[in-house]
């Protein structure tokens, strides 16, 4: 005669053992994803800085330093990050500021600088920031007067 097979107390152990693996999975995918977002924040804030040297370049007669703010920003497509600052100036050979940029003549180089700070949008538990700051700083020889 065969006797059924009795069922052991772990019917829940599976669950269990499922949900303590996939917590430290789905967070280091999240870690994953979120540092990604911080990296393409990161190249929009450097295209971004270029895009506003090179038309700070092209129109340093026509164009007010609330234009090329605005054109960056825009350029930023929301993506800043908090605190946003945009600074444009005639730049020393080192990158420091030097004065007003629209005082720039052939050969001086123009900076624009935008900082900003990227806020995380997963919680870090204590193990990482929670905030990281958002830099970029380009540099470009003005050509014409």
């Amino acid at each position: 005669m065969v006797h059924p097979r009795r069922r052991t107390k772990r019917r829940g152990a599976a669950t269990l053992e499922m949900a303590l693996a996939l917590l430290p999975c789905m967070y280091f995918v999240s870690a994953i994803l979120e540092y990604g977002r911080y990296e393409m924040a990161r190249q929009l804030v450097i295209n971004a800085a270029r895009a506003g040297a090179r038309m700070a370049v092209n129109s340093k007669r026509t164009a007010a330093t609330s234009d090329i703010q605005a054109f960056v920003i825009q350029q930023l497509a929301g993506q800043g990050g908090a605190g946003l600052s945009v600074s444009i100036y005639k730049a020393d050979a080192s990158g420091n500021n030097n004065g007003v940029w629209t005082t720039a003549l052939v050969g001086d180089p123009i900076a624009v600088q935008i900082q900003s700070t990227y806020s995380v949008m997963i919680p870090s538990f204590g193990i990482l920031p929670q905030t990281m700051p958002l830099n970029a700083k380009a540099i470009v020889i003005a050509e014409a007067n």
